[in-house]
């Protein structure tokens, strides 16, 4: 029979220093920003050319 602690589903092992989380948010947050931006350039773009294809 195993040990319970094995079958147990295994855990995040914290990092080294507080600081490392802080750095994980912020890269995540400035990576959000990024996509949020691109997205809404991608819209922008997509606005112009249905703008000029509608004065054809």
């Amino acid at each position: 029979m195993q040990d319970p602690a094995s079958v147990q589903a295994p855990h995040v092992v914290p990092s080294a220093s507080p600081d490392a989380d802080t750095a994980d948010l912020l890269e995540s947050l400035v990576f959000d920003v990024f996509v949020v931006a691109g997205v809404l350039a991608v819209f922008g773009v997509v606005a112009l050319i249905a703008k000029g294809v509608e004065r054809l």
